[in-house]
């Protein structure tokens, strides 16, 4: 891991310069300002919904390793997770 906390493929050949700046961005702030924009717009009718919760655990298990699978105690607490979300749709 790069002890500067950023790096960038060969292939897009950044200066080093380019890359020892301070983020423009941060992502938390990001997320913070789109969320209260969001739910201004929607007035709180658009609220956690268990289906989400389904599809994350399906995108999850699609880029499992098949040579490095998860321990079992990850699978069951998935297969719980899922479960549950099931349940509540």
């Amino acid at each position: 891991m790069d002890p500067r906390g950023r790096s960038c493929p060969l292939a897009y050949q950044y200066q080093p310069e380019a890359l020892a700046q301070p983020a423009q961005l941060e992502a938390d702030t990001l997320y913070e300002e789109f969320l209260a924009i969001h739910r201004t717009l929607t007035a709180g009718a658009i609220e956690h919904h268990p289906y989400w919760d389904v599809v994350t655990v399906i995108d999850l298990v699609g880029i499992i390793d098949p040579d490095d699978p998860l321990p079992s105690s990850d699978l069951a607490a998935l297969e719980a997770y899922v479960a549950t979300a099931l349940a509540h749709l």
